[in-house]
């Protein structure tokens, strides 16, 4: 374990960009967090950084964070600075905001239908993260900034967190794991997708309508239909990642 304990607290502040296709999305955080300053540093830290005044100044050693998946990251802003609590013993504080886009797995077994789980794990590479002030705290949620246009946040149940230590992870650093739950809008799909099927499915109907001696005509119009849902069916495969097994929409089809 590392001998530096930093305690954290995450704010998930936006979600946006959230592709099925390619199984990423976007989101931005901003991170507190707090360390007891070495003895040897206390005064000169406080000479420096204890007014807030010099936005540039940081402190011998700085936390190592990141978001565990990042494929890119967007921006990275970080401020410190030094005070002192009732005790008198001298604190390290630091303000970390960070956007980048991630890769996240999706299960999409009973798409158009689904559940989905957005995850965001806040990885400490230079110290043990500790949960700041109340562990049940330790993430927040700015649901307004993570609101989808194709999903919206479960109201029982927006997000969930805990706090794993570094035994419990292969790469041996702790971190905090945050969860945020989605379910999609499925009207689009009801309406642009189901309902156009059953419509062409049913109009294999008005091959009745054409005198039972047409037979040729009888065959064009079915053969027709049956052309128009396999090229529907393949333009459907264009909103899903190349898995290997069935949609819930697939079997529909």
């Amino acid at each position: 374990d590392h001998a530096i304990e930093l305690q954290a607290r995450m704010t998930i502040l936006h979600v946006w960009d959230v592709d099925m296709r390619s199984e990423m999305f976007c989101a931005s955080i901003a991170v507190e967090c707090r360390w007891r300053c070495p003895d040897g540093e206390c005064e000169s830290a406080l000479r420096d950084g204890a007014d807030q005044l010099d936005a540039d100044w940081e402190p011998e050693w700085t936390p190592h964070l990141g978001i565990w998946g990042t494929v890119e990251q967007y921006f990275e802003r970080r401020t410190f600075w030094a005070a002192t609590d009732e005790a008198g013993a001298v604190w390290l504080y630091g303000l970390l905001r960070l956007a980048a886009r991630m890769v996240e797995r999706y299960d999409l077994e009973i798409f158009p239908f689904d559940l989905q789980d957005i995850n965001v794990m806040l990885m400490c590479f230079n110290a043990t993260l500790l949960p700041l002030g109340d562990a049940a705290a330790a993430v927040r949620v700015e649901q307004s900034g993570c609101s989808l246009p194709d999903f919206e946040l479960l109201p029982a149940m927006p997000a969930l967190h805990r706090l794993v230590s570094a035994r419990e992870q292969p790469h041996g650093h702790s971190s905090l794991h945050a969860v945020l739950f989605y379910r999609r809008h499925a009207g689009f799909f009801l309406w642009n997708v189901i309902s156009l099927l059953l419509l062409i499915s049913l109009c294999a109907t008005a091959s009745w309508a054409i005198h039972f001696r047409q037979v040729d005509s009888r065959l064009a119009l079915d053969v027709t239909l049956l052309l128009v849902t396999v090229t529907f069916k393949q333009v459907l495969t264009a909103l899903v990642p190349p898995i290997s097994y069935l949609t819930l929409l697939d079997v529909y089809s």
